[in-house]
């Protein structure tokens, strides 16, 4: 995965722990401060040989952010996701927020 401040230039490399819905717990390099507006980037494993794997861009906050227990290690991040979109080679399939509720 990869994660930035939003509208930031530059790109940092995280590793994911957990997803949900509604948000991702990562291992981060780089840590910001709770309630950062943070980019992330996931790809998603290859479903289908031959296919190109898709990704899914993401924008929302810090609400967890501490240091790993092991020295420069780096950080323990999770960010609430805000909205999202699922993007494959052929562009963007759709968009959702978490505060969607459809019937």
């Amino acid at each position: 995965m990869k994660y930035r401040e939003a509208g930031a230039a530059d790109w940092h490399d995280g590793i994911t722990v957990n997803m949900s819905n509604s948000g991702v717990l990562f291992q981060a390099g780089t840590g910001f401060p709770l309630k950062t507006s943070i980019e992330i980037e996931l790809t998603l494993p290859v479903v289908l040989p031959g296919r190109p794997a898709a990704r899914i861009a993401g924008r929302g906050a810090v609400v967890r952010s501490s240091p790993t227990n092991e020295a420069g290690s780096g950080f323990v991040m999770a960010a609430a996701i805000k909205s999202r979109r699922l993007v494959t080679k052929h562009g963007e399939v759709g968009e959702s927020g978490n505060n969607e509720h459809r019937h």
